[in-house]
């Protein structure tokens, strides 16, 4: 059994972004982006685990994606380590300045969970767009979903837009 007292659920470095392009580059040669039937979107799926799931991105609109914007989703997962390293400082931000009410820690308490659980999130997708990507996240322990934005400006430097 895990003793989650002792784990941090705001663990730093969680995701090899070394590991990631390399797996996108063996992907792109092997898969290539493929259309999504009466979707939103193109999928590429990545060979590369995400909490045992493999990265999967997305590219908005859907349809042939141009060689720009796959570059550009690979320089997202370039950044994929410092974009999650700076998701779960929020995270971990977040709980401190503003602790679960009793009826989460109520629900904690019942799974033998710490109160940081209530902040924990793992990244689900990506979703690419013209020099905005939207990393897709969904609470590890709570019913919670949400987008962490970063933006590449006209210098390539990147920056978080919304948290």
């Amino acid at each position: 059994m895990i003793d989650w007292d002792q784990t941090n659920l705001f663990e730093r470095n969680r995701y090899d972004s070394s590991a990631a392009v390399k797996a996108f580059d063996s992907s792109r040669t092997s898969k290539g982006v493929v259309s999504i039937r009466e979707g939103r979107f193109s999928l590429f799926e990545v060979d590369y685990e995400i909490d045992g799931e493999k990265l999967e991105i997305y590219f908005s609109p859907p349809g042939e994606v141009p060689e720009e914007r796959i570059q550009f989703a690979r320089d997202v997962c370039v950044h994929l380590t410092e974009f999650d390293n700076l998701v779960q400082q929020s995270c971990e931000r977040e709980f401190e300045a503003s602790p679960p009410n009793d009826s989460y820690l109520e629900y904690l308490r019942r799974f033998k969970l710490p109160a940081q659980a209530a902040h924990a999130v793992h990244l689900a997708y990506l979703i690419v767009d013209n020099n905005v990507v939207k990393l897709h996240y969904y609470g590890t322990f709570v019913n919670a979903e949400w987008d962490a934005i970063f933006q590449r400006g006209d210098t390539g430097r990147w920056q978080k837009v919304n948290f």
